[in-house]
């Protein structure tokens, strides 16, 4: 599924397929975080990439058309390890409800935690919190979990509910999105303030929303 805003994502000009060119936007990449980490994310500028990355400007729009798609890649890099996790947390199908919101929990605190450790990564996503691409990859990662979620506790909700079930895990994967990206803006005290929070919220918000959904069925009870 593909929202409206996946069509303004800016995408690099040339996608890598061999590994030599895989390897050199690897290289543009590290480029990038290495000038953010000097200048900051306001003046990153792509003449400071290529020079960082020992390329000429040219080579550099041969992958990346502007300092927007350079970002978005960076950004994805971050969602698609955090998807990887949340797929890999739910491999085995959880035996509760309230399993679920446990490892949606755990899942939370590893996504602050995987910004507020990295500096360079932090700077870019606070910097990047208004752009139009990194939303919306964040909107389109977003459902891919929402799926990833869905699939797995499925089995807790009756099938004339799974519409809803899918829209309320909507509601609460944007609102843990919101809370981490507020939290990660603070010192190291109020952000994790801010997450205990939200923690908090999330699990009343999932007993409002998802406990009224759910009808064990009895074959999963018998299983």
């Amino acid at each position: 599924m593909q929202s409206a805003k996946s069509k303004r994502r800016q995408e690099p000009v040339r996608i890598p397929r061999q590994a030599r060119a895989q390897k050199r936007v690897e290289q543009i990449l590290l480029a990038a975080k290495s000038v953010v980490a000097r200048k900051g994310y306001n003046d990153l500028k792509m003449t400071d990439v290529a020079h960082e990355a020992g390329i000429t400007i040219s080579s550099m729009y041969q992958y990346f058309p502007n300092k927007g798609a350079v970002i978005s890649a960076i950004c994805e890099e971050y969602l698609s390890q955090q998807r990887s996790n949340l797929k890999a947390a739910f491999r085995t199908p959880p035996g509760t409800l309230e399993e679920v919101v446990d490892r949606m929990d755990i899942l939370m605190q590893s996504y602050y935690q995987t910004l507020r450790g990295d500096r360079v990564l932090k700077k870019i996503w606070s910097g990047a919190a208004s752009d139009k691409s990194v939303l919306s990859a964040e909107f389109d990662d977003t459902l891919d979990n929402v799926e990833t979620v869905h699939a797995a506790a499925r089995h807790f909700v009756s099938n004339d509910k799974l519409a809803e079930f899918r829209k309320t895990l909507t509601v609460l994967f944007g609102f843990a999105n919101a809370a981490v990206n507020q939290a990660v803006d603070l010192d190291d005290t109020e952000g994790q303030r801010t997450i205990e929070i939200a923690t908090r919220m999330l699990r009343a918000s999932w007993n409002a929303g998802i406990h009224p959904l759910a009808e064990i069925r009895s074959d999963h009870v018998s299983a």
